[in-house]
């Protein structure tokens, strides 16, 4: 998922432990991979237009394994996490130092408020296969 959600290894990837927060992350929902668009008919679909949409992807991106959590609360609206969930933050294989800086600046702020503290890892590509490895960082 690097290549397509965080500018071809450039970004961050953010790591979540349902466990420590069973209200919201729980409520996340696996992706169906299907090999043709879902069907709707509008209007009498109106109220399946998540779970047919927003749930499914092409049968191509099944490596994925990705979860949605999907909140109809409308825009400019923020779900509240409990703090202990976030428990890792990865950095994408070409993630640049002044986003490294970022990163660990602010985490820094959210420890010094008391916060659980969050490790940060780095990911690399495998050097003798296709794939990432994920190190501590």
């Amino acid at each position: 998922m690097w290549a397509h959600y965080a500018r071809s290894h450039t970004g961050i990837c953010l790591a979540f432990s349902v466990a420590d927060d069973m209200g919201l992350l729980s409520l996340a929902r696996p992706v169906n991979y299907t090999a043709s668009f879902p069907k709707l008919i509008w209007p009498d679909d109106k109220d399946r237009v998540v779970e047919n949409v927003i749930f499914h992807k092409e049968e191509i991106w099944r490596y994925e394994r990705e979860m949605r959590l999907v909140d109809r609360g409308g825009p400019n609206r923020s779900l509240r996490m409990a703090p202990k969930a976030l428990v890792g933050v990865i950095l994408g294989a070409s993630c640049s130092k002044q986003t490294e800086s970022l990163v660990r600046d602010m985490l820094g702020e959210r420890t010094a408020k008391g916060f659980p503290a969050v490790r940060i890892y780095q990911a690399e590509p495998k050097i003798d296969a296709y794939g990432l490895r994920v190190l501590s960082a």
